[in-house]
């Protein structure tokens, strides 16, 4: 499910609890056909309007963008089945903060193309957990597929190298490793690889995170989970270590 459905789904069920589509309309003062657009999936919302939604219906914006079709009644990072995992993390938490970071894939077989993800770090019960949204793209080259992708998991450190080990939420719900590490620089750069899946299966690529400003909202972000040219002068800093050899 993409990110856009999932948003209007949520907002359907939302506004059916409350009556109508028309009565939350009339109270959110949003024309009858735009509020159709968001709830075909069409469009997200500025953020503006989020914020709105988010008051009415007294959600948080985050709320819009889970998944309805998956509880998430087990997804605390204390789930019994992963408590020893859970308490080492304790032990030691990593060097880093909760925060939106934009995440960049590359690796030989996407060619010019680098993909991004956005990826939401938030503290829960003292550990650290993500999220990493991924957009739906399909290539013609038969040898890679980058699905849309929901991964979950928790942030671990160890010897200086930082790890998001998850799993995708959609199928074909494959587990996901990321090792990274702070960049050299003044920019708040995480660079390294991460494991992810393809048409032959599990395949290595470059990683890097950057993170966003305190001011981008969470809306901001996922408008900008898209497909980079690596030529893109915007994304200069982050090409240098995106084309670093990939070691197996």
């Amino acid at each position: 499910m993409l990110i856009r459905d999932i948003f209007a789904r949520n907002l359907r069920t939302l506004s059916e609890a409350r009556g109508s589509i028309n009565h939350v309309c009339r109270q959110l003062g949003i024309h009858r056909q735009q509020f159709a657009v968001y709830l075909r999936g069409d469009r997200l919302p500025n953020k503006t309007t989020l914020a709105r939604l988010s008051r009415y219906f007294g959600v948080p914006e985050d709320a819009f963008f889970v998944d309805p079709s998956i509880s998430a009644g087990n997804a605390s990072p204390a789930d019994d089945a992963c408590k020893a995992i859970v308490d080492r993390i304790k032990g030691s938490p990593p060097s880093l903060s909760p925060g939106l970071f934009q995440t960049f894939f590359w690796a030989p077989v996407l060619g010019e193309d680098v993909v991004t993800a956005l990826t939401v770090i938030t503290e829960k019960e003292g550990v650290l957990a993500f999220r990493r949204l991924t957009a739906s793209g399909e290539r013609i080259d038969p040898t890679w597929s980058y699905v849309k992708g929901d991964h979950q998991g928790v942030v671990s450190e160890r010897m200086g190298w930082i790890y998001f080990q998850g799993s995708n939420r959609m199928e074909p719900q494959e587990p996901s490793l990321l090792s990274v590490k702070w960049a050299a620089l003044s920019e708040p750069l995480l660079v390294g690889h991460g494991m992810v899946i393809s048409h032959l299966g599990p395949m290595i690529a470059n990683v890097v995170l950057a993170q966003h400003p305190p001011s981008m909202t969470l809306l901001g972000a996922i408008r900008r989970t898209r497909v980079f040219n690596r030529a893109d002068p915007k994304i200069a800093l982050v090409r240098r270590f995106l084309s670093q050899p990939i070691v197996y």
